[in-house]
């Protein structure tokens, strides 16, 4: 962890790159002075946990690459927040389940991104929000026979899944292509 006051100081470093990979968390005051860091690169490869507030702060940010190679949950306001930033990359690989209440509400706004979005470490998942993902032509996501799918976490009634021609044509080529 690290807090504003500690960013601040490590934001004059008058260097090329600035990388704190070991970093998992970060509140908004100080991704903000974070942010101040004039080096053309600012890497938070490491965080695992993002709030909507930090993603914005982070989103503004010249520096910061947009790889969050260790995130392992989102709410749905952070994915909102991921999916409007450009240089956010889309991969998401220690995201392993959709199992929170608000999980169609993160799968829709994941889907909403321009861009390629990549879950390939995904295992649990229940209808609706795989369902959502699949809408997403570049959508990248484990074959679908080697996932399981849980009851919606909401509480609401779990649906039969059908999966849509097309995304079953991309499983297709993406098994063949292994």
């Amino acid at each position: 962890s690290l807090d504003a006051a500690s960013a601040t100081a490590l934001a004059t470093f008058d260097g090329e790159e600035l990388t704190l990979d070991g970093l998992t968390r970060i509140d908004a005051a100080t991704a903000a002075a974070l942010v101040a860091f004039k080096g053309p690169l600012l890497r938070l490869v490491g965080l695992q946990t993002l709030d909507a507030a930090t993603a914005k702060v982070l989103a503004a940010s010249a520096a910061w690459d947009g790889r969050l190679h260790h995130l392992r949950a989102i709410d749905a306001d952070t994915a909102k927040a991921l999916a409007a930033i450009e240089k956010w990359n889309g991969h998401l690989p220690r995201v392993t389940a959709f199992e929170s209440p608000d999980s169609f509400a993160v799968a829709k706004a994941l889907a909403a991104r321009k861009g390629p979005l990549s879950l390939p470490n995904l295992r649990k998942i229940s209808p609706k929000p795989l369902t959502a993902l699949i809408t997403k032509d570049d959508v990248e996501i484990p074959l679908l026979q080697t996932l399981e799918l849980i009851p919606e976490p909401d509480g609401g009634e779990t649906e039969d899944f059908v999966i849509p021609k097309a995304f079953e044509e991309r499983q297709r080529r993406q098994q063949s292509a292994r």
